[in-house]
């Protein structure tokens, strides 16, 4: 079998998608996340700051979904500087299936992981299917209070913008 020739990074990035109770393992003391719905929920605008909050935010997302929260990724790419995970997010939250492309970016410093952006590409969905039950301790997300949040149009409403999303 061939040895695996991708930068460490790309590796590091596979290990925590296999298993994001690995992601800390991996970070900066003061790293930094972006919540998915940021551009949806007012409460989630706020980063999540500091390893032990954002573990805490992973194990409580994870939790939200049953404990069933399927990342399939398609494609990692990484450098010494950033690295994005391109995949489909899959779970079954307290309103229902959900599924939809993420497209996680990672900001690494001196080979740890210092910032993540989460983004999927309905945000509004999201914080539907999580609905009013997710309230990650480190960081509170209300479900959005408009009913027509999840529409089928592609308004900056709908896919949070650029870079606007989740994992």
């Amino acid at each position: 079998m061939p040895a695996d020739v991708r930068h460490p990074n790309a590796l590091l990035l596979d290990e925590i998608y296999r298993d994001l109770t690995r992601l800390t393992w991996h970070t900066v003391e003061d790293i930094v996340l972006h919540p998915a719905t940021r551009d949806i929920n007012p409460a989630a605008r706020t980063p999540v700051r500091g390893r032990a909050a954002v573990e805490q935010w992973e194990r409580e997302l994870v939790q939200a979904a049953g404990g069933a929260l399927i990342m399939d990724v398609s494609d990692i790419s990484a450098n010494d500087y950033f690295g994005t995970v391109l995949g489909t997010l899959t779970a079954q939250f307290v309103n229902g299936p959900h599924s939809q492309p993420f497209c996680g970016v990672w900001r690494f410093s001196d080979g740890k992981i210092a910032e993540h952006w989460e983004n999927v590409y309905r945000p509004a969905l999201l914080a539907k299917a999580l609905g009013t039950s997710w309230s990650a301790s480190a960081n509170p997300q209300p479900a959005p209070a408009e009913e027509g949040a999840a529409s089928t149009s592609h308004t900056n409403a709908d896919t949070g913008g650029f870079p606007g999303g989740f994992l």
